[in-house]
């Protein structure tokens, strides 16, 4: 994601507490989202990652959606003058990569890790399930119904189908296709639920199987 020839300077200081949102800069890199280091190789040494830019020319250009990786910014202040460039690819990824790395790591599991969140499905004859949106999904379901195979799967990811039989006993399926359902020796299917009544399924995705595994199910509440 480096931009080779990218060089510019602070038009004026960077406040690291609160964070600025952008830095200003003389000149703005043709290509973002990328990564920029200001101060390289001095004690104000950081490491941004920039998403988006603004302005017109050199007085008021600047770049937007920061995030500091690491560096002298996430405690201090960057002067005005500062250079701000992107190091060749070589130099850029041997010095930096790992805490890349380490920081996309560290977002995508806080972002799989979706606590609290309740996820009501659209009753339908398959109700679509995306993953990435919570951990407990409620369907109330007007007829007999099969959920999907869910969608953006984390391994060893745990969700719970609530399911509500709504005016009628009413039978859920779960599909079992390529990234489907798994149903083990304990448990080997869903039976009917009663009218008015609640079950509730809990699975676990596994990346190897390639599956979400019912691990859980409890009746009649």
């Amino acid at each position: 994601m480096a931009n080779d020839k990218y060089r510019a300077s602070l038009r004026s200081s960077w406040i690291s507490d609160p964070a600025d949102t952008t830095l200003s800069v003389d000149a703005i890199p043709t290509n973002v989202p990328t990564y920029v280091v200001v101060g390289w190789d001095t004690q104000y040494e950081t490491l941004f990652k920039v998403t988006g830019t603004s302005g017109t020319n050199s007085s008021n250009y600047a770049l937007t959606g920061l995030t500091v990786i690491k560096g002298y910014g996430a405690t201090g202040n960057l002067p005005e003058q500062a250079t701000v460039n992107c190091l060749n690819n070589e130099e850029f990824f041997n010095q930096y990569s790992t805490a890349i790395n380490d920081i996309e790591d560290t977002v995508a599991a806080l972002e799989a890790t979706v606590t609290g969140y309740v996820v009501t499905l659209s009753d339908g004859a398959t109700p679509a399930l995306d993953a990435s949106l919570g951990q407990t999904f409620v369907l109330t379901a007007a007829g007999d119904r099969e959920i999907a195979i869910p969608t953006n799967p984390v391994d060893k990811q745990k969700i719970t189908i609530v399911h509500i039989a709504s005016a009628a006993e009413r039978t859920l399926t779960l599909n079992s296709g390529t990234g489907g359902f798994l149903f083990g020796t304990d448990i080997t299917e869903l039976t009917a639920t009663p009218s008015g009544e609640t079950d509730f399924i809990g699975c676990i995705y596994d990346t190897t199987l390639n599956k979400w595994c019912v691990v859980a199910y409890t009746k009649g509440f």
